[in-house]
């Protein structure tokens, strides 16, 4: 099982698009009978972007998979726990799932 992220540009974010695809996103991980494993992290850029991660678990969800080809998503690693090394106050943000797939990240 892979990771998956796909690049939020500064037009979409400023748009209000990005805003509106997490909200659906969490609506649908609302009503999500199994959500074990099932997170997704952003990771802010910056110049503005972001980059949006799935985990092994919400990539093999049929909506959220729609969501990632959608977006021409990678396959990818486990985001870094801080986007920035040197500073710890850059953590990577859970936007969806519950608190313990924080511990998936490195």
């Amino acid at each position: 099982m892979n990771w998956y992220k796909f690049l939020f540009s500064k037009i979409q974010i400023d748009s209000g698009y990005e805003i509106n695809l997490i909200k659906d996103i969490m609506g649908v991980f609302s009503l999500l009978e199994n959500k074990e494993g099932v997170g997704i992290f952003e990771s802010p850029l910056i110049n503005g972007e972001k980059w949006i991660y799935f985990t092994p678990k919400a990539a093999e969800i049929k909506v959220f998979k729609t969501i990632i080809k959608h977006h021409n998503g990678l396959e990818c690693d486990a985001p870094p726990k801080y986007w920035n090394k040197n500073d710890w106050t850059s953590q990577n943000s859970l936007v969806v799932g519950e608190n313990k797939v924080i511990e998936l990240i490195k």
